[in-house]
């Protein structure tokens, strides 16, 4: 039997989902982001400072660019590389940390890594193409590792025996 969901991801979205439990609900909720512009951007661009990518461009040093100028640069650890060797470190790095993303999906790791590939090949307009599936996944991670919302809750509404249910109080 359907249940109805409340989702709340802290003051920026509210929502009701109808499923048969939390993890459908939450499934469910990500699907619906799909239709969401600044979500599917941020997993579409693959820019390495506004989007999901940025998450992978980093080291145990700290992040590969930095702006003290106001444009983007490279950071001191990253200048004190051969600079023949610079674009593998960093290249090494995104995998490895695509892959710690997707940690139990190395296929989706691998479908994000071609797709960053075709990227560099095919210039600065392409898109990206994946399948539902992916985005759905990837959604649920950016929510849960991120700090896409500043809060996220499922709380599941049960009006069976009272006609009254708090689902959230600021």
């Amino acid at each position: 039997m359907s249940k109805f969901f409340a989702v709340h991801g802290g003051e920026s979205i509210y929502a009701v989902v109808k499923a048969h439990s939390k993890e459908e609900a939450f499934t469910e909720f990500a699907r619906g982001l799909m239709d969401d512009d600044r979500m599917m951007d941020e997993i579409n661009s693959l820019s390495a400072t506004e989007s999901l990518l940025e998450q992978f461009f980093h080291d145990e040093n700290g992040h590969f660019f930095q702006s003290t100028t106001g444009e983007l640069e490279l950071s001191p650890s990253v200048l004190a590389i051969e600079e023949h060797r610079r674009n593998d470190y960093i290249d090494s790095h995104v995998a490895k940390n695509a892959y710690d993303f997707w940690e139990d999906k190395f296929e989706y790791a691998e479908m994000y890594l071609q797709e960053l590939e075709n990227s560099h090949m095919k210039g600065l307009d392409y898109k990206p193409s994946f399948p539902e599936e992916f985005y759905i996944d990837t959604i649920k991670r950016i929510i849960q590792r991120t700090k896409w919302f500043t809060e996220f809750e499922i709380i599941e509404i049960d009006l069976e025996n009272k006609n009254y249910q708090l689902i959230y109080r600021y």
